[in-house]
C-alpha cells in the first residue's frame, strides 16, 4: 500500500569503518572543508559529502583540535591559496591594471564607469574631467547633458552645484500623477485657507 502511493522508506548511507579511520588519522592535519572534497572523491555517495557531514562527525566521535592544530591548518590553506576571506585572494586571483575602466552597477540599478588607480577605485567621470578639461571646483558634480553616465565625452559633461543637483533629483523622483494629484491638493488647501 505504502510503495503505490511512493512513498518508501528513507535510505540512509552509513559511515563505514575505513572513512571512520580515514577521519581519525586526519582531522589534526586537514580542515572539515578539505575532507569533504576528499571524501566526495574516495567514497561517493548520494547526497555528497559537506562540511556539516565531517563536522557532526567528528563532534560526534569526539575529535576536537586545538587552536595550535586550527592555526597550522589555516596557514596550510595560504599557503596553498585557498582562503578563507577575501583578505589576500588578490595574490592568487590577480589586480585590475591601473588605467583599467569598469562599468559598475549600482544597487539602485543605475550603471557607473569606474577607473582603477594605484591604490583604489574612482568615478571615471570626475576623474575625466579633471585630466581634460579643468579642476572640479567644491560644492560641484559632473554630470552628464544626455543624461547617460556611460558617455563620457569632454562635450556631454557639465557641472553642476549641489543644490541644482537636489532640485533635478527631487523632480526625477516624483511621478507626473502623484505631481498632478500634490498640485490638486495645493490648490484645494489654498481655498480652504480663503473661505476660513
Amino acid at each position: 500500500m505504502i510503495y503505490e502511493l511512493g512513498l518508501k522508506k528513507m535510505e540512509l548511507e552509513y559511515w563505514t569503518d575505513e572513512q571512520v579511520n580515514f577521519l581519525k588519522e586526519n582531522y589534526k592535519k586537514i580542515g572539515d572543508v578539505e575532507l569533504a572534497k576528499i571524501f566526495n572523491s574516495k567514497w561517493t555517495k548520494n547526497k555528497g559529502w559537506t562540511k556539516k557531514h565531517i563536522e557532526k562527525k567528528r563532534r560526534y566521535l569526539g575529535l576536537k583540535r586545538t587552536e595550535k592544530q586550527k592555526l597550522e591548518i589555516v596557514k596550510t590553506n595560504s599557503r596553498n591559496g585557498k582562503y578563507n576571506t577575501s583578505e589576500k585572494s588578490w595574490k592568487t586571483r590577480g589586480v585590475t591594471k591601473t588605467g583599467t575602466l569598469k562599468v559598475w552597477k549600482l544597487s539602485t540599478g543605475r550603471s557607473v564607469v569606474v577607473i582603477r588607480l594605484k591604490d583604489r577605485f574612482t568615478p571615471y567621470a570626475p576623474y575625466f574631467y579633471k585630466n581634460q578639461i579643468d579642476e572640479v571646483p567644491k560644492r560641484m558634480n559632473v554630470c552628464f547633458k544626455d543624461g547617460n553616465p556611460l558617455n563620457i565625452v569632454k562635450e556631454n559633461l557639465v557641472l553642476k552645484s549641489d543644490a541644482e543637483l537636489a532640485f533635478e533629483n527631487s523632480k526625477n523622483r516624483t511621478p507626473n500623477e502623484l505631481k498632478e494629484t500634490i498640485r490638486l491638493i495645493n490648490k484645494i488647501n489654498k481655498k480652504i485657507k480663503e473661505k476660513s
